[in-house]
C-alpha cells in the first residue's frame, strides 16, 4: 500500500481502492466540544436600573462603570469620545465600543438604550434621563 504524505496534511494514494482502505483504518472519534459558555443568570428581582447596576458590578464591567460615572459627571455638557476615551485609558475605538455595549446591556435589563447615555448631533456623549436621576456604581 504506497501512501505519501504530503506536508499540507493530505495522504495520496495510488489507487481508490488503497484510499478507501486508507480511509477505512482511520478510527472515529467524535469532535471535541469547547467549553460551555459561562452565562450569568439575570436577576428578576428590582427595577431595571437595579438589575442593570448589579450586571456591571463584576470586576470585567470596571471600563462600563468609569464610562457612566464620566458621562455622568460631565452632565449637560457633554464629552466627546476622544476626551472619554484618554480619560478612561483606552483607545477610542474600544471606547466606542464599550459605548455600544452599555446599550445592549441597557436594553436586555427593559431599559431604553437613551436612558443612559445619548449621544447628540454635536457627536458628544451626554447622560439620559435615568443615568441623570441614579447614581452609578462605583468603579
Amino acid at each position: 500500500m504506497p501512501l505519501r504524505f504530503l506536508p499540507n496534511g493530505s495522504v495520496e494514494a495510488d489507487t481508490i481502492s488503497e484510499a478507501v482502505a486508507w480511509e477505512n483504518r482511520k478510527q472515529k472519534v467524535p469532535r471535541p466540544v469547547g467549553r460551555p459558555r459561562k452565562s450569568m443568570p439575570i436577576p428578576i428581582k428590582g427595577s431595571p436600573w437595579q438589575r442593570f447596576c448589579a450586571d456591571i458590578s463584576s470586576p470585567e464591567c470596571v471600563l462600563i462603570r468609569k464610562i457612566l460615572a464620566i458621562v455622568r459627571g460631565r452632565g449637560q455638557s457633554g464629552i466627546e469620545l476622544q476626551e472619554l476615551a484618554h480619560t478612561v485609558g483606552c483607545k477610542s475605538l474600544q471606547a466606542s465600543g464599550t459605548v455600544c455595549g452599555i446599550e445592549k446591556k441597557a436594553e436586555k435589563y427593559g431599559l431604553r438604550s437613551s436612558d443612559l447615555v445619548v449621544r447628540g448631533a454635536d457627536k458628544l456623549y451626554r447622560p439620559g434621563k435615568v443615568l441623570q436621576e441614579n447614581e452609578p456604581p462605583i468603579p
